[in-house]
């Protein structure tokens, strides 16, 4: 990725940390019923960074995709929030799994159709799905439940250089865009 291309993602970054702190004073009461939801019923914790972190990503690609990679659209392509060994957020698929539970026709800050599933997958990180139910799927954790994971190997492994780690949020995005990248490459 040239300076020019690295210093407009950056931008774009910055916009949405500024983005973020604008919103925690305008919570979304739709939102905010959906979190309390989902942390009571299925002990999931999503916050508001982290579907602007998905939007952010989206707005990156829509701002610059066309130069970066011709033809290529990721606005359609689904993602799915793992929680290990819970319940994930499958988002904007078409034909989500026989056990999904409808979650939201319109999720908040993304528009898009939103369904719980089983997870199966007990990944920690992010991965690609060439076909995840007929459609490539990007699947990801949020920050903090990745940092949870982090923690935990960290006390279970006796590695305490590890047990403060945060990971950083330009990483944490450039890995969503990168497995968006993976998808159109399979």
């Amino acid at each position: 990725m040239g300076k020019v291309k690295l210093f407009v993602f950056s931008a774009i970054i910055f916009s949405v940390v500024s983005f973020f702190n604008a919103l925690e004073a305008q919570e979304d009461s739709e939102f905010t019923k959906l979190s309390e939801f989902l942390k009571s019923k299925y002990q999931i914790t999503l916050e508001t960074k982290d579907l602007v972190m998905i939007k952010a990503v989206y707005a990156f690609w829509e701002s610059f995709g066309k130069s970066i990679w011709p033809g290529v659209d990721i606005s359609t392509t689904p993602m799915s929030i793992v929680f290990p060994q819970k319940q994930n957020i499958l988002i904007g698929h078409p034909n989500p799994p026989k056990d999904a539970i409808y979650l939201s026709e319109s999720l908040p800050f993304l528009n898009k159709k939103a369904f719980l599933y089983p997870d199966r997958t007990f990944m920690n990180g992010l991965m690609t799905s060439p076909n995840y139910e007929g459609k490539p799927t990007v699947f990801f954790n949020t920050i903090q439940t990745y940092n949870e994971f982090v923690h935990k190997y960290a006390q279970d492994n006796h590695k305490p250089d590890l047990e403060n780690y945060q990971k950083p949020l330009l990483e944490h995005l450039g890995g969503i865009l990168h497995e968006l990248f993976v998808n159109f490459r399979t």
